[in-house]
């Protein structure tokens, strides 16, 4: 704990005990952690307990403790049995302040809630103009129902550049607006007011007009359903007092408070106070209230005198192990280091300015900010920050960990379009420039800001999945020492038992020298591979743990999202390229098995397709350039049901008709395919399945990837090895070419075969 916070911890103590000596009943205050705030306004929540109180209501400061001797607020309102919320008014824009609740009893005993630091809002700088055509009455009705909206707006949210255009319109049923603020209001008086104006300015700046209120990344449903930006969920969980509560809506309106329709004009302040919150809310989540890109805000709560350290959400770029750093030349890396004592060239002080609501962030080593120079992220040495400093840093919607409260920020130079500039991470320790991508999946484009103690709780956190994946690598290693092999190079045995060695010996108390120590030991590995040939081809290397989820028990490390029950994958009636990367794979001869099969249709179309000569098998199972078609779902028919799920039935023969039958299927080991490649030189191998012409009612269903080595050896008689050795079904055929064989035994010409994983010779 710094010195800041213990002496703000024992003044509050102070205080607590002042108060208490000034009666014998103090009330208990006990707030509320949502709150909200505009640029002259601030709202809380609080419950009080005691006898005697006479005053409630919050007290504030621009000191980190506020007390009744600083500035008071009793003003409160309820709104649709949602409780009390206690508000402040005449607040300062762009400023920071404290705030807590408080109740004082008849005799002066004055009991406290807990502080809430808060900016407010640079204030709004809307405008309008009124047309002055149609009826006298209702256009003085429009002004002043516009005047009150754009009011509560200008108070309540932080929008410029907007100047909204309204008019009597009489041949308007009700009223509209499109975006950019040109709107039209009926000659029905009910909806001549404010909650009306209110409702089509929503539309104004982008409710129901704006890309973004359609995009699926901020929607539960497609275009439609809940909002998923993090603000607007906390201001409407604050305003509802409700811990579930969530803003829905449609492809045009949104709910809670958007208004729609006369009838739900009540004319109160909750109302029109919570419509205007959730409209800030909306554009710091990314809904641009006049074009360009999402409103800033105080999204990351700082201090300025604290360090920060910063890492990439990103696991492919360091996240438990690396720091965003400055190098020699002033630009910007990401590296590797002790997360014991990062140091400061690995720390950034963080400011806020309230007057535009962007961050800056100085190294704590060179006072170098960053900075966005010509289409670089870099940093620059100034003592006076300009716009190429000031950075917007908006929330991920994410928790980074399935077991902490951590979220990731964008750290973006707004350039006023929907895509501006943001500090991406990239590979081999470098950072670069890319364009604002709002999905969860952009984990590259996301930081953590962590202070020291956060990266200690992190690191006890991480650290037993770290272990957990060396020791699992160790185990490989092993496993590969001891299958069977000829040197092809050299040394190759003893480099690796030296890797082996070094983990064994080495205490691995920290995520970093676990990382290292995995990261060593699977190169050495790969470069034990590039030197060595299995001495049976029969039984060669398997390195399946290479492959990311193998199994299919989760899709973490596949690039793409099939239906996935049973831990197995299907795609029914759509085009799919299911696959993942291996990188820098040792050159040598490979084979990619796989079980997996496709029905080209219907069960009755395919089976007649199939005995017919007409099936077209339109599934691969591919690695690079490389691919061979996928078994035909009646390759392996059965004269019996296997009695999981649902079978179909053709011809006396059952199959698979939903993905509990295929799994059980799969269980028995059947369906099994396999790729036989070979690099020429080490290199990436992307593997997986993928069809360009699969609609109707094709069916592909797959799992249980393996991969095998066999070192330089281009063996002439190794077939395919089933994951399961129960077999039942038609006979599994394969030439020496590993290309499988519709074909039964009966009907083989003389020579060599792979049948049921053996090799056969038909004389």
């Amino acid at each position: 704990m710094n010195r800041k916070n213990l002496f703000t911890l024992l003044l509050l103590a102070l205080c607590s005990s002042a108060a208490q000596a000034d009666g014998n009943d103090v009330p208990r205050v006990n707030g509320n952690k949502r709150f909200a705030r505009g640029a002259t306004m601030a709202f809380a929540r609080a419950t009080f307990n005691g006898t005697g109180i006479s005053e409630r209501g919050l007290c504030y400061s621009t000191s980190p403790l506020p007390t009744v001797d600083d500035n008071c607020s009793t003003l409160s309102y309820s709104y649709d049995n949602k409780g009390t919320i206690y508000m402040i008014e005449g607040l300062q824009p762009a400023t920071k302040y404290y705030m807590r609740p408080y109740a004082k009893t008849k005799d002066g005993s004055v009991g406290y809630g807990d502080v809430i630091k808060f900016y407010t809002l640079p204030k709004g700088t809307i405008t309008y103009n009124i047309r002055q055509d149609g009826d006298a009455d209702a256009i003085k009705r429009i002004a002043a129902a516009t005047d009150e909206a754009v009011n509560l707006w200008n108070n309540l949210t932080s929008i410029h550049n907007v100047n909204f255009n309204v008019g009597h319109n009489s041949g308007t049923p009700t009223a509209d607006c499109s975006y950019g603020g040109y709107i039209r209001v009926g000659s029905n008086s009910s909806y001549q007011r404010t909650g009306t104006l209110l409702h089509e300015m929503l539309h104004g700046v982008g409710v129901g007009t704006h890309s973004v209120w359609w995009n699926s990344n901020m929607r539960s449903n497609g275009n439609r359903g809940y909002w998923l930006g993090d603000r607007v969920t906390e201001v409407v969980r604050f305003l509802e007092n409700d811990e579930t509560s969530q803003l829905n809506g449609d492809a045009t309106h949104m709910w809670p408070y958007g208004i729609n329709g006369a009838h739900e004009d009540s004319g109160q302040k909750g109302l029109y106070y919570g419509n205007s919150l959730i409209c800030q809310a909306l554009g710091e989540d990314g809904l641009p209230p006049s074009g360009g890109f999402a409103t800033p805000a105080y999204t990351f709560d700082q201090e300025d005198t604290i360090k920060y350290y910063i890492r990439s959400e990103d696991s492919s770029y360091g996240l438990y192990t690396s720091f965003l750093a400055e190098d020699t030349g002033g630009g910007l890396v990401w590296k590797t280091a002790a997360s014991a004592a990062p140091g400061d060239s690995l720390a950034w002080y963080i400011t806020f300015d309230p007057e535009n609501s962007y961050y800056m962030l100085r190294n704590a080593s060179t006072g170098h900010y960053i900075s966005l120079q010509s289409g670089t992220f870099t940093t620059r040495n100034t003592s006076a920050p300009a716009a190429t400093e000031k950075m917007q840093l908006m929330r991920g919607r994410a928790e980074v960990f399935t077991d902490k409260s951590y979220r990731g920020y964008y750290i973006i130079n707004n350039n006023n379009s929907l895509t501006p500039p943001v500090l991406a991470a990239d590979a081999g320790g470098k950072t670069t420039c890319g364009s604002y991508d709002l999905s969860k999946a952009a984990t590259g484009q996301r930081w953590l800001i962590l202070t020291k103690a956060e990266i200690d709780d992190i690191e006890m956190s991480g650290i037993k999945g770290y272990q957990e994946a060396l020791a699992t690598m160790l185990a490989n290693a092993k496993t590969l020492l001891d299958t069977p092999h000829d040197e092809d190079v050299r040394g190759s045995d003893e480099a690796l038992q030296t890797a082996i060695t070094e983990v064994e010996n080495t205490e691995a108390g920290d995520i970093a020298t676990v990382d290292r120590l995995t990261n060593g030991l699977n190169e050495a590995s790969k470069a034990f591979l590039s030197g060595v040939s299995p001495s049976d081809e029969n039984n060669p290397f398997d390195v399946t743990f290479y492959i990311s989820n193998p199994g299919l028990d989760k899709l973490d490390g596949w690039n793409d999202t099939p239906t996935h029950r049973f831990s197995c994958a299907e795609y029914l009636g759509t085009d799919f390229n299911f696959s993942q990367t291996l990188t820098a794979m040792p050159k040598g001869v490979y084979q990619i098995l796989m079980q997996g099969f496709q029905r080209t249709g219907t069960s009755a179309d395919s089976y007649k397709q199939h005995t017919g000569g007409s099936e077209s098998i339109t599934s691969y199972l591919f690695c690079n350039s490389s691919s061979v078609k996928v078994a035909s779902i009646w390759d392996d028919a059965g004269s019996k049901r296997v009695g999981e799920g649902l079978e179909s039935e053709q011809g006396g023969l059952y199959v698979p008709n939903d993905m509990e039958s295929a799994a059980a299927y799969f269980a028995l080991g059947l369906y099994n395919n396999a790729l036989r490649v070979k690099l020429f030189k080490t290199g990436d191998m992307n593997i997986g399945v993928r069809s360009t012409s699969q609609s109707g009612q094709y069916w592909t269903a797959f799992d249980n990837f393996r991969l095998q080595f066999f070192g330089k050896k281009n063996p002439q008689s190794v077939g395919i090895q089933s994951v399961n050795t129960v077999k039942s079904g038609p006979d599994v055929i394969y030439d020496l070419q590993g290309r499988r064989l519709n074909i039964s035994i009966n009907r083989l010409e003389r020579g060599i075969y792979i049948i049921n994983g053996k090799k056969t010779i038909m004389r």
